[in-house]
């Protein structure tokens, strides 16, 4: 089974966009994939639980603690994405998002194949 990873905006987005994660990981999964969603990450990650902020107030640029936190958490994505998936899946609104482009050029670089939600390549090669 190859396994996927879900991409996406989630900083400023109502409840961190994870409805649209968790929507695209029951899709794939149904279509036989193995799915790295960073919104069930997210909800099982002391890093996360412990922020104490919304998607609106986080910001690492001036908050230290936030600051400190994004970086694990790009760290464990970074390294499922390297260790453990075949290929991306970008969800809408992918480029306004520095963490998910950067999971796109990380991506890129090591060759993984590159879903984008709404492309016409999702319905033929991953049933989306």
């Amino acid at each position: 089974m190859k396994t996927i990873y879900i991409a996406g905006p989630m900083r400023g987005k109502p409840n961190w966009n994870y409805d649209a994660f968790n929507k695209a990981e029951k899709i794939l999964s149904e279509n036989g994939w193995n799915v790295i969603n960073p919104a069930t990450l997210d909800t099982n990650y002391q890093e996360t639980a412990e922020l104490d902020a919304t998607p609106d107030s986080f910001d690492p640029d001036e908050n230290p603690k936030h600051k400190d936190a994004n970086r694990r958490i790009m760290k464990r994505d970074v390294d499922a994405i390297c260790d453990e998936c075949d290929a991306i899946f970008m969800l809408k609104g992918w480029q306004n998002s520095q963490g998910a482009c950067a999971e796109f050029y990380l991506s890129c670089s090591i060759g993984l194949d590159i879903y984008y939600e709404g492309s016409s390549n999702i319905e033929d090669r991953i049933g989306f």
